[in-house]
């Protein structure tokens, strides 16, 4: 078990000792956090408050149980974050009233992507600097390439889309990410594509509030020939999705439909089904499988061979989503014990995390998307992005100026 990541035992077998021994209930009920193999009792909550928890939400967040976090960005020095009264009510009101603000959730937000996408997407690198530096959060933008093990191919993946879309590129963010989930500084890592941009009507909402217990949440979406798009999307901290994320990474040794995106839906196919068969249903059978394989890179079929690539693509994702209602349910509904799918159905919804052009461009759009989205997905180079910066940091202490990531800055050192 990772020492930094905070555990609770899993509600069911709280609802089976209760029926057994009260005083195994006052034990295991208290939200508990693991340092060093020890549990700590938080300090704020007692047994009857973690009761009530526990019955409305089914799980105690992570997020309120760790009192011992390294010091946050919120409390510490004389900077108090632009959002910090913001995000100290999200977590009281949203997960628990009496939890302590003090100790703030560590949250690192992730993007790779090449040098030259810091001008292209200028825009973009400015507003998740900025929504990071409001929160308390870190940022990194990387183009290091420390993938290995992804199939070789002789023929030609250059400009353009389809070097875009080469396989180096998409699985260029698995290693960073792992290594940063794994170095016990970061409760969360929020993982976006270069080609995504926040948006200024939900800049106020913190995204480990996506975290309803899950250990991976995404943007839960209908059925589409595209599939279920991959991006933005929280990972929390934990030995399972260090164990999904290796599991996904697997994939590399083959060329896959949309190349890391088809196996990250492959790969939920896969950890919902040994769920289901761990309740005594049927699990996955990798009946999606062969349609996901490619014979050649899919920038390769991308730029020569479009007709039979999205064939191919309805055909997959027609598969997935078979799959994948009947494993977590219909669209709006889903469920999982380690997944979590952000609902985009209800009024009350939290902000759409990933609204892609399924979202901005379908056939009808979301409804009154602009103002519900967290953030907007280009979904690639092709789209002609903003180059200048458009609005203003409402934090003024944000020094854009002075950022490493800004590429007008002429003393913001090599890009790493």
């Amino acid at each position: 078990m990772m020492k930094t990541c905070p555990w609770i035992f899993a509600p069911r077998f709280l609802v089976v000792l209760l029926g057994a021994t009260a005083t195994m209930f006052v034990l295991l009920v208290r939200p508990a956090v693991m340092h060093g193999g020890h549990q700590t009792l938080h300090p704020n909550i007692d047994s009857r408050q973690a009761t009530n928890l526990l019955s409305e939400f089914g799980h105690v967040p992570l997020h309120i149980m760790t009192p011992n976090l390294l010091p946050s960005k919120h409390t510490t020095g004389k900077h108090t974050t632009h959002f910090a009264h913001s995000d100290c009510h999200h977590l009281q009101n949203l997960h628990w009233p009496v939890a302590s603000c003090n100790r703030m959730p560590r949250v690192l937000i992730s993007t790779w992507c090449t040098e030259n996408l810091l001008e292209k997407f200028k825009n973009e690198v400015y507003w998740k600097s900025c929504y990071a530096h409001t929160h308390g959060f870190d940022v990194d933008f990387t183009g290091r390439r420390m993938v290995s093990g992804v199939k070789p191919y002789t023929g030609n993946v250059t400009g353009g889309e389809a070097g875009w879309y080469s396989d180096e590129n998409m699985w260029g963010w698995v290693p960073s990410v792992r290594q940063q989930l794994a170095s016990g500084q970061y409760d969360y890592v929020f993982v976006m594509g270069g080609d995504t941009l926040i948006m200024t009507e939900n800049l106020d909402f913190p995204i480990w509030a996506y975290d309803r217990g899950h250990d991976i949440t995404v943007m839960d979406q209908p059925a589409s020939d595209y599939g279920l798009n991959e991006n933005a999307f929280l990972l929390r901290a934990s030995d399972w999705t260090l164990m999904f994320l290796d599991t996904f990474y697997a994939h590399r040794k083959n060329f896959n439909l949309q190349g890391d995106n088809g196996p990250w839906m492959e790969t939920l196919l896969t950890f919902l089904g040994r769920e289901a068969e761990t309740a005594r249903r049927p699990g996955y059978n990798d009946s999606c499988l062969p349609i996901l394989v490619l014979d050649k890179p899919c920038g390769v079929y991308m730029k020569d061979d479009q007709a039979n690539y999205q064939t191919l693509n309805s055909l997959y994702s027609e598969c997935f989503f078979k799959e994948l209602d009947r494993l977590a349910g219909p669209y709006g509904m889903r469920s999982s014990k380690h997944i979590g799918f952000s609902n985009t159905q209800r009024n009350d919804s939290l902000p759409w995390a990933n609204c892609w052009n399924e979202v901005q461009y379908g056939r009808p759009p979301w409804e009154d998307w602009p103002n519900k989205c967290f953030a907007l997905h280009w979904s690639g180079t092709k789209y002609d992005a903003a180059h200048n910066v458009s609005g203003e940091c409402p934090d003024p202490s944000f020094a854009w100026d002075t950022s490493r990531y800004n590429i007008d800055n002429a003393m913001r050192g090599r890009y790493k």
